[in-house]
């Protein structure tokens, strides 16, 4: 019995099977091939309403706010109470304690100034998971960090959801 190059692939895939003998087709002594046809998936249901992002702000809790000066294995590695004023980057690392995914962060870098706070850096970040934790490196600037005190700030909708000091010495 030769069996044709579709047959045998129809074989293969798994969509024939053997005639039962209630099939008129089928003969004592042989058998008959039939190829059934393979299910078919239904089409996927329409997409529902895009997913918002929270209200800014809304649910997020700082667990720890932390400054770094080196990495290791892609981490920050220490949690420092002061840098030097050539340091580059600072790494501001943070952990939140609750946050939904999607929430944008803005991490900021403030001089402590006699006047009141004045920016020295800023980066957003978007949350990724509920329990995120990440850092934002931020370079040095031309002339050198100022001496003096500065505050890791973690905003959420323009609010403050954590907030580090942190100080720039001539020795650290």
């Amino acid at each position: 019995m030769w069996l044709t190059a579709a047959v045998l692939l129809s074989i293969m895939l798994g969509d024939a099977v053997v005639a039962q003998p209630s099939d008129p087709r089928f003969k004592s002594g042989g058998a008959v091939l039939q190829t059934v046809p393979l299910p078919v998936a239904a089409p996927a249901a329409a997409p529902g309403p895009t997913a918002v992002a929270p209200a800014a702000g809304a649910g997020v809790k700082v667990a720890a706010i932390g400054i770094a000066s080196k990495l290791a294995f892609g981490q920050p590695a220490d949690d420092v109470k002061g840098v030097s004023p050539t340091a580059s980057p600072i790494y501001v690392w943070y952990r939140l304690a609750q946050g939904a995914p999607g929430t944008p962060l803005r991490i900021r870098v403030l001089f402590l100034a006699k006047t009141g706070e004045a920016e020295a850096s800023a980066k957003d970040v978007i949350v990724a998971t509920a329990d995120e934790s990440g850092y934002v490196a931020f370079d040095r600037p031309a002339d050198n960090w100022p001496v003096g005190r500065y505050r890791a700030v973690v905003e959420s909708g323009g609010e403050r959801v954590g907030v580090r000091e942190f100080d720039v010495k001539a020795r650290p």
